[in-house]
Formats: C-alpha cells, structure tokens, sequence
C-alpha cells in the first residue's frame, strides 16, 4: 500500500500511522465525507476460510451497537481486504502508561468516567472486552493537540477529551512475505464473552488495579496484593471485584470506588461529537416555484450503467422481485439462466416494513400472503403476520438466496430545517411524518445494487465517491455532504459542503447553504450523474 493511493473509489491514504502487535493501520480520507477514517489491512488468510464473512458478521454486530463510547466501524471491503473505521487523534491507555508509568487513583476516576457505563452497554450488547484493554481503550483529542506532550502532563491540565472503547479485536499475522510487515488475520476473533454480566466489571477492576501500579494479574490470581495510590476502603473493593462476590454491572464497581477514594476536584471535560440538531439553508431564487407534493419520487438516471435512486415517504415499505410492486428492487443481474432462477425464488413482493411508534416493523410476505421459500431477519425466521420490530442494522435474507442489510438511522425527532424564504415558496404547509430520519437497503454478499432505495421519513445524507457514485451517509450524525430531505409533504435536496457547480436542480446551480424542491421532469446533476425526477 502506497501513500496517496486510492482505494475502493473513495480513500485516499495519507500516511501510515501505526505498525504494532495488532498490526498495520493507516490514516485515510474518505472523500465521500470529507472526513479522515482508519483504514486496516487483512492478512489474505483473512478472504480463505470464511474468514473474511466472520468479519463481516462481527463488524456488523459492531455497528448494531452504536455508542458514543464505542469506536466506529464503517466497513470490510472483501475485494481489497481492508477494514475502515473511524479515526481517533490521541492515545490508547498503554501508550499512557507507558509514557506515565503510573496513574494516581484521582487522575484514574477522572479519566475513565465514562468507561462503567460504555462497558455496560456493551455487555448488554453481547461485545466484551478485549483481555489486553489498555490498548482498546482510546483517548481522542482535537487534531491539533500534540498527544504525547498532553499525555505527559498532569490531567488537571489536559483539553476536552473523549475516551472510546475498540469493541473489535483483531490478531495480527506477524510472519508476512517480506518478513517486516505486519498484516491483520481475523482468526482469533472475539467481541462475545460467555459471562459478560460477570467478567466485565472483573475486566474494569483488572484494569484499574494495572493503571494504579499493582502487577500483571494472572487469569486465576486468588491472592490480592493491595497497591499503594489507593486507600485501604478503594483496595477493598478491587479485592472484592477481582477475588471475591462480583459485581452486577461496573456501574455499581465504580459507585463503590467513588465513595472509597472521594474527589473534590470536578473531572475534565468529556466532549462528544456534537450532532447538529437544525440546518439553515435558503431555495434559490428560480426554484420557489416547484413544489410537488407525494409520498413516492423517482430520480431516472439518463446513464443505464447508473443506478436510479427512488425515495419513499410512506408508511409502508415494499421488498422484492417485481419492478412495478416492489420499493426495493432483489433481483440477481445480469439477467442469465442461473440468475433468473434465483430471482424466480423470490416472490413479487417478498417482505413488507411499516412505520409506527415503535419503529419499523418488518414482516415476511406481501401483507396478505407469505413468501414463497421465508425471509430470516439475522438468522431467525420472519414472521408474515406478527413480524419482527427493527430498531438497529440487521441482515435480511430472502429465500436463502438474497442478502439484503438493512440500515435504520432513526431519531427521536427530524431535526428543524429553517429556510428564511419559505414564505415565497409555492408548496403545502407543514405535514409530520411517523418516524424520523431514514432507512437504507444495500445489497449485500456481493449482488449488485439496480436502483437506489430510500425509505425516507425526514433526511438521509450523501456523498460522492472519486468514481462520482452515489453513497449513502450510514453514519447517522448528520454531516454529510449533501442531503434528501422530506419536509411539509414534498422531497428536497440540500448542499451542504459539495463544491461549487456540483449540484444543478431544473437548470438552476444549488450553492452551499441552499435547498431546492424536487418536483416532476426537473433535471437533477449531482457532479457527473443526470437523472430525470419523475412521479412514482
């Protein structure tokens, strides 16, 4: 791998910036996003195997149980044998400690104040953690902060900070054909623990005993050696968690620890990512005139290699074989014997989602009628009548033959779109919608994407890749690029950072800080892609 090499049509590397015992990891741009992401190499034992779909497994499970405390995981690419996840400017714990040497037990509460409640959920979730944390357990500054000389310093004295948890352990394969570099393998992967309820307020109290000076403890150490930053009250409850009666959650462990070695000074700030809660754009001046209230858009693409993109604002949801019924469209292409076999195992309408309070409720069959061969939503079999509540990313599988990932990102509430010129535009008034945010379908295990679907109940983020493809923002906070949205019963689109020229609505340029109404026989340009919006 090269530095300034493209891969995968969207990143771009900048420099490798580490090469460790969990090997190789390089600091990227996705241009999608503008952001910078962590690229990962695999081992080619990694593509042998099923290695390659046991990865894809865990990292999605990974992405079911998003967290503001846990690193994210973006994607496996299989053909280039890569992980992408986000991107943390700082330091891992071990690399602390190894700077520090040792931690006082009021530098330590403070630090990791957020870390019981991240370990919780993650038990919750089924993940665990690693049986090596202090190097899983990340500490993010701002970008232009020089970590080794913060980490140095008293914490007192340290910026805002986030701490995150790398819920994904890799095992590198150190034996490669040049004999230096180190390649990731996934043969050892493990984000389950057989006891989580159990082991994770242990693993915390293992690791608080190792930050405050006390010796690498073996697995079945049944002796306590108390270590000399905490008081006799703090050593009695690390005895008690790493020995003794465990504690139900590391919640609970740290209420204990607070009160045996109590702090007057506040701790230093934690500072998540914000997500932006409203956006401000105005409608150009020619575009006040469209408006084209419905619940279904097609955006044709005019290049029949491009695939179209349809946004649906219902609240039902179509999945299947049939062009004519289905939103999202499973069908195996190009169109061969074997593939139209395939296809033809699939019904014109083989599952149906709704919105409703709860969420999105997916359900096999057409609403009448079951499937013909069932759908499994991650493994278990659909239901066609009570059906199944989908609150998180889940695999969908047809028929056992077709693969579809379903991605919700939903939230309590859209998010305000302020236009200061509304009041000239042509178009309805205000009209809610059941859910907020958006649901995505992306094929998966290789079939080929045939048309965009979009289930769109306020907005969805994109970008565009260097091929000039458009993809979807399954990142759910909120800055993507350019966005759909639907707003007062009509589809919108927004630039929100693309450069200047890049998006052309009806003829009319859509700056920065705009929004322009979609309405029947525009003509939409995103870069390179021309599309015809027709009614549905």
């Amino acid at each position: 791998m090269l530095i300034g090499q493209r891969l995968a049509d969207r990143y771009e590397l900048l420099e490798e910036a580490l090469r460790t015992a969990g090997g190789r990891v390089f600091r990227a741009r996705d241009v999608v996003h503008s952001e910078v992401v962590a690229i990962k190499p695999l081992d080619a034992s990694a593509t042998a195997g099923g290695g390659i779909h046991r990865l894809g497994t865990e990292v999605r499970r990974v992405q079911q149980a998003a967290h503001p405390g846990l690193l994210r995981y973006d994607a496996v690419l299989v053909q280039e044998r890569l992980v992408v996840r986000e991107w943390l400017h700082g330091f891992s714990l071990l690399e602390l400690l190894r700077w520090r040497k040792q931690l006082t037990a009021a530098e330590t509460l403070r630090l990791l104040a957020t870390l019981p409640a991240t370990l919780d959920f993650m038990t919750d979730a089924g993940l665990a953690l690693s049986p090596q944390p202090l190097a899983k357990i990340l500490i993010g500054l701002d970008t232009k902060a020089a970590p080794k000389e913060i980490a140095t310093q008293p914490l007192a004295t340290w910026p805002p900070f986030v701490l995150k948890v790398n819920p994904l352990r890799l095992r590198a394969s150190l034996s490669s054909m040049d004999g230096q570099t180190t390649l990731t393998s996934v043969a050892e992967l493990q984000t389950a623990t057989t006891d989580p309820a159990i082991d994770a307020p242990r693993c915390l109290a293992g690791l608080l005993y190792e930050l405050l000076g006390g010796h690498v403890r073996p697995a079945r150490e049944t002796r306590y050696s108390p270590v000399a930053a905490l008081r006799e009250d703090g050593n009695a409850v690390l005895r008690r968690a790493l020995i003794e009666t465990p504690y139900p959650n590391c919640r609970a462990l740290w209420a204990d620890l607070e009160r045996a070695e109590p702090i007057d000074a506040p701790a230093p700030a934690h500072v998540p990512k914000l997500v932006r809660s409203s956006y401000i754009a105005r409608i150009p001046e020619p575009l006040l005139r469209f408006a084209n209230p419905s619940t279904a858009l097609k955006l044709a693409s005019q290049d029949p290699t491009s695939p179209s993109v349809h946004l649906v604002a219902r609240g039902s949801f179509a999945i299947g074989r049939s062009v004519m019924q289905a939103d999202c469209l499973t069908r195996f292409f190009p169109e061969t014997p074997t593939h139209n076999e395939l296809t033809c195992q699939l019904s014109r309408v083989h599952a149906t989602a709704e919105a409703t309070d709860r969420g999105i409720i997916l359900r096999d069959g057409n609403g009448a009628l079951a499937s013909v061969n069932g759908s499994r939503l991650d493994g278990e079999p659909l239901d066609a009548v009570h059906g199944r509540v989908v609150q998180r990313r889940a695999l969908l599988t047809l028929g056992e033959v077709y693969h579809l990932e379903i991605v919700p990102l939903l939230g309590p509430q859209p998010r305000s779109l302020e236009i200061p010129n509304i009041a000239a535009w042509t178009g309805p008034a205000e009209a809610r919608s059941t859910l907020a945010g958006a649901t995505v379908f992306l094929p998966s295990a290789g079939q080929p994407l045939l048309r965009h679907a979009i289930w769109l109940f306020s907005e969805i983020g994109f970008g565009l890749d260097f091929a000039r493809h458009l993809v979807w923002d399954t990142r759910g906070n909120g800055e993507s690029r350019a966005m759909f949205h639907y707003y007062r019963g009509c589809f919108w689109i927004r630039n929100n950072s693309l450069p200047e020229g890049v998006l052309e609505v009806a003829g009319s340029p859509v700056a920065r800080g705009e929004i322009a109404p979609l309405a029947a026989d525009q003509a939409l340009r995103v870069g390179t892609l021309h599309f015809t919006v027709e009614a549905a």
